[in-house]
């Protein structure tokens, strides 16, 4: 799965993600995943959060029930920054998993570094 990050309340504590799935079921994907507030350089929970995926054969529809938002070290420049997002859906027919990496796309500017857009890549793992 691949997507695009879209700004959404707190920067800091919700990301909404919305994408295209290209592996065993093929469409749409959007992902709202709400968590524990960053900056500490270290894993904070995802406490809330949906998942639904469209295609032609079918819609899946989840909540995340567990999870975390682990950020990546730090570039020692204005680089771009990475997050693994793991999380734990309740889906019909059991429990599924969404594990991505969140990569906030950076530049340099007059006051720091400002992140102009971000992109997800990851996978899900359906009930079986």
């Amino acid at each position: 799965m691949q997507g695009v990050w879209s700004p959404s309340g707190p920067h800091d504590q919700i990301l909404t993600a919305d994408g295209v799935a290209d592996g065993q079921v093929r469409g749409a994907w959007q992902a709202t995943v709400v968590h524990d507030p960053l900056g500490s350089g270290k894993a904070v929970p995802i406490t809330d959060g949906s998942f639904t995926l469209r295609s032609t054969q079918r819609e899946v529809r989840g909540t995340f029930v567990s999870g975390t938002v682990t950020p990546r070290p730090a570039p020692s420049t204005c680089g771009n920054e990475r997050f693994d997002v793991r999380g734990t859906l309740a889906l019909p027919g059991g429990r599924g998993s969404f594990t991505a990496v969140l990569t906030h796309l950076r530049v340099p500017s007059r006051s720091g570094c400002r992140t102009y857009g971000a992109v997800v890549v990851g996978t899900l793992a359906l009930p079986t």
